[in-house]
């Protein structure tokens, strides 16, 4: 009944057009110029999505809706927000993203179709669809609960299987290939895996970062990588589990957003006070506003900071809204 639902549901998401400053923009320049790492094309990351229940994100021109799995309503504040738009130098999204709440689950599928070859986007929606149908049905008889982990790593292997039938239909597997993030949330647990690069890390309660996702790339060579996904799977990917405590924060999303983030617990702060204090704790408005500014963030001689494609998904897995928290000094403050 869980794949027949996932099949079946279908929720266009209206997005109110009102927005409300979030990071003041001089303040966002300067903290991105500061450790600029160097322009590099666009090989693979990860995307995200819309709001409320199961979701479906394929963004192109602009976001759409499709059907997602399995959907119980969550609170609309606190609960999740995911957006990704087309970069400032970019032509086409390959980010392709679906989420949803299901029972006490909350779940995040991201993939990033791999940029320079042909079949990226293709490769990242197909992926992602897949793993979505494989996750929506063990949540469903319960398997999720007693092998969370297994649970994970088929994910996959799945992904692989649907993207070598991909192959079979069309006769051509040339530039099928994506990065792919899953991620499953409790309460008390967050499971995890991934492989290629992007980004995934918990903004915990006491302003520390615990940064989990580390880019299946070298340092030196940060446009190669070592591990992504495609008919047949290259490299191996990491799979594991992390704790959490009331007021934990999730933040997920593509190299695109994370590569240019210069202070990680900075900027989580930063999305968390502007939720709160400016959004009412709405964090699909909060995270759409981001993405906004960071896509039309220029340096001084007019360059685009973040040219890649931009997905950024941020969740609170029990819907509790963090603590405040002390304001520390920046250069230039929060404002609406």
């Amino acid at each position: 009944m869980a794949v027949i639902a996932f099949l079946l549901i279908s929720i266009v998401i209206t997005i109110s057009g009102f927005t409300v400053g979030l990071i003041d923009g001089i303040w966002l320049l300067r903290r991105l110029n500061r450790r600029r790492p160097e322009r590099r094309i666009h090989e693979v990351d990860n995307p995200l999505h819309s709001f409320l229940r199961g979701r479906d994100a394929d963004y192109g021109e602009g976001p759409g809706s499709r059907p997602g799995p399995p959907a119980t309503p969550c609170p609309r504040w606190w609960g999740l927000g995911l957006a990704s738009v087309v970069g400032p130098v970019r032509t086409e999204n390959q980010d392709h993203a679906i989420a949803w709440d299901q029972g006490q689950f909350r779940v995040i599928v991201v993939g990033d179709g791999m940029g320079g070859l042909p079949r990226g986007k293709e490769a990242a929606t197909t992926a992602t669809r897949r793993v979505a149908r494989h996750l929506a049905a063990h949540i469903a008889d319960g398997s999720m609960l007693g092998r969370p982990l297994e649970v994970i790593r088929e994910c996959f292997n799945v992904a692989a299987g649907a993207l070598r039938i991909t192959t079979a239909i069309t006769g051509n597997g040339d530039g099928l290939r994506t990065t792919l993030i899953v991620v499953v949330l409790t309460p008390q647990a967050m499971f995890w895996g991934y492989i290629g690069d992007g980004g995934l890390w918990v903004y915990r309660q006491d302003g520390t970062i615990d940064n989990i996702l580390t880019g299946h790339k070298d340092p030196d060579a940060p446009n190669v990588l070592f591990a992504s996904l495609g008919p047949t799977v290259q490299g191996y990917p990491e799979v594991g589990s992390t704790g959490r405590s009331p007021g934990d924060v999730v933040f997920v999303g593509s190299d695109g957003v994370f590569d240019r983030i210069p202070d990680a617990a900075e900027f989580s702060a930063s999305v968390v006070d502007a939720a709160r204090d400016h959004f009412n704790g709405d964090l699909q408005r909060t995270v759409d506003e981001v993405a906004r500014q960071l896509s039309e963030a220029r340096d001084a001689d007019g360059t685009p900071i973040c040219d890649d494609n931009l997905t950024l998904v941020v969740a609170v897995p029990d819907n509790e809204a963090p603590l405040p928290k002390a304001s520390s000094t920046r250069e230039e403050p929060a404002h609406a």
